[in-house]
């Protein structure tokens, strides 16, 4: 492969011929699972700036678009490598909560979330927000706390 390491991020979002569009947040992953391959091939855990998040909203809602799903590899890490480095400038609760004050966005969907970073502070949020749906969609891998050993799993 001709790309030697995914170190930086470009912001993007995606939108079509349907009522919603998808704003990518982060990219990348940091946790090392026995059986996962995203961190050779999407690189570090690396997000968009906070500035930049909502700038791409805004344009979205310009656009007509009344509803945002939030997307990344690893979302919950939102805020690492935000500004070249692994610490968070931001954390997804920062984001969510600016995201909330958007104009002319009627709904936000956070696309999936890891159990070990969806905190209460941004169930609490979320749960009194005008925009955010209140649903949470959190992989789970396995119930079993040896086979998620195993697996490397950090929940």
């Amino acid at each position: 492969c001709e790309i030697g390491e995914a170190d930086f991020y470009v912001g993007s979002y995606s939108f079509g011929d349907r009522t919603r569009a998808f704003l990518k947040v982060q990219d990348g992953c940091d946790y090392k699972c026995t059986y996962c391959t995203i961190p050779l091939a999407r690189g570090i855990s690396r997000s968009d700036t906070l500035g930049n998040v909502l700038e791409n909203a805004k344009k979205i809602s310009e656009k007509g678009i009344k509803e945002i799903v939030l997307t990344g590899v690893n979302i919950g890490d939102y805020g690492k490598g935000e500004f070249g480095n692994k610490k968070h400038e931001h954390t997804f609760l920062d984001l969510v909560k600016a995201l909330d004050t958007v104009e002319g966005i009627e709904r936000l969907r956070i696309s999936s979330i890891e159990p070990n970073l969806l905190k209460n502070e941004t169930i609490d949020f979320v749960a009194q927000s005008n925009a955010f749906v209140p649903h949470f969609h959190i992989p789970l891998q396995s119930g079993s706390n040896a086979v998620l050993k195993a697996m490397r799993r950090r929940y």
